[in-house]
């Protein structure tokens, strides 16, 4: 399936996060710019858009892309919950959601609930709303 524009500059928003951050992870993202290129894998039935690890392997980024149409489907919801519960077995391991700026809200309270009910104490959450990074500490979202 050829994926929108937008979810792509979404995607590549994320690379570009990671590679900053943590310019030494291995980083797979879902668009391949030339045949051959990696993909991440299928982490239970699902491949997230972007899948970095630190060389060690203790630190895990899964990141998933959500257009404003997409964010809401019970397809996404399924995605989340089974990157998230892969990333709780993790030692280390955040989980990425870039969204269009109209749809950070909803983002926010998606992931938030989310973190509730699938206890995860150690998954780091952070959403890019294509301006700004938002970081979930202690109940509430802060810029990073």
């Amino acid at each position: 399936m050829s994926e929108s524009n937008q979810h792509n500059q979404l995607v590549c928003a994320m690379a570009r996060y990671v590679k900053e951050k943590h310019p030494r992870y291995k980083i797979l993202y879902d668009i391949q710019e030339y045949p051959g290129d990696s993909v991440p894998s299928q982490i239970n039935d699902f491949r997230p858009d972007l899948h970095a690890a630190s060389n060690d392997k203790n630190h895990h980024i899964i990141g998933e892309a959500k257009t404003t149409a997409d964010l809401n489907s019970q397809h996404s919801e399924k995605q989340f919950v089974s990157f998230i519960t892969y990333l709780k077995g993790q030692d280390i391991s955040s989980f990425l959601l870039s969204v269009p700026y109209e749809s950070a809200p909803k983002a926010k309270v998606l992931l938030y609930f989310l973190s509730i009910e699938l206890h995860t104490l150690t998954t780091d959450f952070l959403i890019f709303d294509e301006c700004d990074w938002w970081q979930l500490k202690q109940s509430s979202w802060h810029l990073t």
